[in-house]
């Protein structure tokens, strides 16, 4: 029993220890960004609503500069991520065997690239289409926008994160199938299941509208059906391996 406590405590005392490098590393780059980077964040962030000729107010005498702080944790986020994944890694790591470790060496640049997809994706086509629905096809032309500044960067970051954690759908199935907890047929099965929590997830993690859910939602089962065929290929290829060694 105090074996099982002691590493239990171990474990947490790992996850703690993880917690606060990752949070570290965003808001060292947060503290960074907000120095060194506030033009840049400026046009980048705020081009999408710029490039529809809509001006953005603050109603709050603080607004403006709790907004400078919330776009530099967007884009510390964003640029520490590669560090975020390295210590999700690095948590698992020990307990994984000598030939997981070498694969789990290769998750980080990988899973960075495609969380840096995820979030190029939905900042340059599929937010600037939300953008005209939203601001212009859906209010008409008796309505004019006045948006608080505080709103767009909470609709911002809701909608570009989720992306960026979607994308790492296809890396999250090859490595389950490696370690042999899932295969493409099972995947296959459960087709209509996922599309199903597919919805509901959108739901959950991006703001409180239908189209914004099946712009989520869409993108997510599309890259489940890839995950079935990198799934499918990655038994074919671990077969083929396994077929070699036993002939020689």
């Amino acid at each position: 029993m105090s074996s099982d406590i002691k590493t239990i405590s171990r474990h947490l005392d790992d996850l703690r220890r993880d917690l606060v490098v990752a949070f570290g590393a965003v808001t060292l780059a947060a503290l960074s960004s907000y120095l060194f980077l506030q033009e840049q964040m400026t046009l980048i962030w705020f081009a999408p609503i710029r490039n529809l000729d809509i001006a953005l107010a603050y109603i709050v005498v603080t607004e403006a500069f709790l907004t400078k702080i919330r776009l530099s944790f967007l884009t510390g986020t964003i640029l520490a991520f590669p560090v975020i994944a390295w210590r999700v890694v690095g948590f698992i790591f020990p307990a994984l065997t000598v030939r997981e470790k070498r694969y789990a060496l290769v998750v980080v640049p990988v899973a960075s690239i495609l969380f840096a997809g995820g979030v190029f994706f939905a900042y340059f086509a599929v937010l600037p289409f939300a953008m005209k629905f939203f601001l212009l096809e859906a209010a008409g032309e008796y309505l004019k926008p006045m948006i608080s500044v505080s709103k767009y960067v909470s609709f911002l970051t809701s909608f570009l994160l989720p992306f960026g954690l979607v994308f790492q759908l296809p890396l999250t199935v090859i490595c389950l199938t490696r370690l042999g907890l899932v295969d493409y047929k099972f995947l296959a099965a459960k087709r209509k299941y996922a599309l199903l929590i597919t919805f509901g997830a959108a739901a959950l993690i991006t703001p409180p509208d239908v189209i914004s859910q099946i712009l989520l939602a869409v993108p997510i089962f599309i890259l489940y059906e890839v995950g079935i065929w990198l799934s499918l290929l990655v038994m074919v290829r671990d077969k083929r391996k396994k077929s070699g060694v036993s002939a020689e």
